[in-house]
């Protein structure tokens, strides 16, 4: 094993997973990817297809600005650190399937 999954909890101010994830894979020479989940019901925004694709891809580039803002919060020094936004409401099954 040479890669911790972090799952960003959105909602937890203290980032505690985050930053505990990151200083295990600095002790353990390991890298990171830390995953942040975003998803909202758009069938209630718009009926155009093309709006809601908009309004989608918007809403991964804003949750993807937070967690390299989170990120820059964290002493990431020595170790590579992929970053990835999910679209999904449904965290266990992404989880599941990697």
């Amino acid at each position: 094993m040479n890669k911790i999954l972090i799952i960003v909890d959105t909602t937890d101010k203290q980032q505690t997973a985050l930053t505990r994830g990151i200083e295990l894979a600095q002790t353990m020479g390991m890298s990171v990817e830390a995953v942040a989940f975003t998803h909202e019901y758009l069938k209630a925004a718009s009926t155009e297809p093309a709006l809601r694709t908009k309004i989608k891809d918007q809403l991964i580039v804003d949750r993807t600005a937070w967690l390299e803002r989170e990120l820059e919060k964290i002493d990431c020094d020595g170790i590579k650190v992929k970053k990835t936004v999910v679209w999904s409401k449904h965290l266990h099954q992404w989880v599941n399937k990697r």
